[in-house]
């Protein structure tokens, strides 16, 4: 009784230890599986700002402080979720599947595929301002009050891929036009198409598209005869390129829109050098005019630099000189700098 009573107990100790080491394998695999599928990445900016001027400030600021989480959930099925602490909103949330390089679907809320500068992400964006006054003001990233400030995001779908071997690529969306976190305010859906050739492997050529009828989130003294809460009609198209030749890299785009009745259009001309491997400068032509018909522009001169000390973090530097007509105000001086921590 004694012999089988301890063999017994080895059985159960073996079976025991087997089960364990399943378990641990089996906890490995899920843990190798979260690894390969999962990607985290977030950043910190923050900075100080001195401008003079009727708008004068001299501040230190947090202007953004993010976390993203892409989930690869087949070879040909992803999603993406991104989260803005420093407003307290989400950015993104989408799903795209791949049948073929040349046809991808994506839903959800992303960035409006429109024109060069706005797909561009905050942690490379060469400016301390990300972008372009014209592309800020067209596409709701700010500045605009009938769109409100979205961060140039909506929610929708696009169909996008490449083609003969990515010499073409095209987005087609269908858009709510009332930016993120916020149904549409009316019965009409934005259209938006791109096509960006690339020439050879250091020219872009891009050319874009939007079709709009949106409900006024606010009242803008740019545009006095739309109301907040009346429906308008916002239609916009760009041409623009971009040249990537060794350490030097040129963007430049015009815009042209129409709210309601109200005319306006834009273009800049960037230019970033990679003078070190861990040290660009910028220079930057920016103009805008908000209403044609009532001569509000304005043109920002700026010079900046950025020194990359980390892979994803960057200290920054940016002057502005900002030169306004009478119906804008004063002109200024800007000054900013910032601390980009990313991983």
């Amino acid at each position: 009784m004694k012999k089988t009573f301890t063999i017994i107990l080895l059985a159960l100790c073996s079976i025991g230890s087997f089960a364990q080491e399943n378990k641990d394998i089996h906890a490995k695999d899920i843990i190798n599986t979260v690894k390969e599928r999962l990607t985290v990445t977030g950043f910190l900016q923050a900075g100080y700002d001195y401008e003079d001027g009727a708008n004068a400030q001299n501040s230190f600021n947090l202007k953004r402080a993010d976390l993203a989480v892409t989930a690869k959930i087949t070879e040909h099925w992803k999603a993406m979720f991104a989260y803005a602490f420093a407003n307290g909103s989400v950015q993104e949330l989408w799903t795209e599947y791949e049948f073929i390089p040349q046809i991808r679907i994506k839903a959800g809320q992303f960035k409006t595929t429109f024109g060069l500068e706005n797909g561009i992400a905050p942690t490379k964006a060469e400016l301390i301002d990300d972008y372009s006054q014209v592309t800020c003001y067209m596409l709701g990233v700010r500045g605009n009050p009938l769109q409100g400030n979205h961060a140039g995001r909506d929610i929708g779908i696009v169909l996008n891929g490449d083609l003969f071997d990515n010499l073409l690529h095209y987005d087609l969306a269908m858009m709510n036009g009332q930016g993120i976190n916020r149904k549409d305010g009316n019965k009409h859906k934005d259209f938006v198409a791109r096509l960006n050739v690339n020439a050879t492997d250091w020219l872009t050529l891009s050319g874009s598209l939007y079709a709009g009828k949106n409900r006024a989130v606010g009242s803008s003294i740019c545009v006095p005869s739309i109301q907040a809460g009346e429906d308008y009609t916002n239609n916009r198209w760009s041409v623009g390129t971009n040249i990537s030749i060794k350490e030097l890299n040129l963007r430049a785009e015009y815009i042209q829109g129409k709210e309601g009745v109200a005319k306006s259009e834009g273009y800049y001309a960037l230019v970033y050098v990679h003078v070190h491997p861990k040290v660009d400068l910028i220079l930057s032509y920016d103009y805008l005019s908000r209403n044609k018909d009532l001569k509000m522009k304005q043109t920002n001169y700026i010079a900046g630099a950025d020194w990359w000390f980390y892979p994803g973090c960057r200290l920054r530097l940016n002057y502005t000189r900002q030169v306004k007509s009478e119906a804008m105000g004063k002109d200024c001086n800007y000054l900013q700098a910032q601390i980009q921590v990313g991983f």
